[in-house]
């Protein structure tokens, strides 16, 4: 007769869980940090202002100061009020990518007197594919090591 055991160590798969999880807040910032570097560099230049103003916010930091610091040195004759900070997010493994100057809209899009100068919805769509396939990554070799 041939008896066969199958026996799960659920102690592995919390420990797999865990890992990953703090494996995944490094990931997302590094990607949040990549996306806002990839906005950055791909803004148009006219005062410097616009590819300094893109930041991340997570729960234990935000580059909010630095981005408005950059604004008002770069560009002293933006009058308008800068952007409000965007919120913090409220788990460690999220992040929110913000933009202090208030004009950048009207780059992105164009107005009625300027053409559209898209940089921020490619910069987005680009890291997309690597988000995915760094979440993959991490999760794949996690479970496999």
């Amino acid at each position: 007769m041939l008896r066969i055991q199958v026996r799960c160590d659920y102690k592995k798969f919390t420990e797999w869980g865990d890992a990953i999880s703090k494996r995944l807040i490094v990931v997302t910032r590094e990607m949040a940090q990549d996306l806002v570097n990839d906005i950055n560099t791909s803004a148009p230049v006219d005062t410097g202002a616009l590819s300094h103003s893109c930041y991340v916010s997570m729960m234990e930091f935000s580059g909010y100061a630095e981005a408005l610091d950059a604004l008002k040195r770069l560009n002293p004759k933006c009058k308008d009020t800068p952007i409000a900070e965007v919120p913090s997010p409220t788990k460690p493994d999220q992040a929110n990518v913000g933009i202090v100057a208030p004009y950048w809209q009207y780059v992105e899009y164009g107005t009625v007197y300027a053409p559209a100068q898209p940089f921020v919805n490619p910069a987005i769509q680009r890291s997309q594919e690597r988000i995915r396939a760094k979440i993959w990554e991490v999760t794949t070799t996690m479970v496999v090591d």
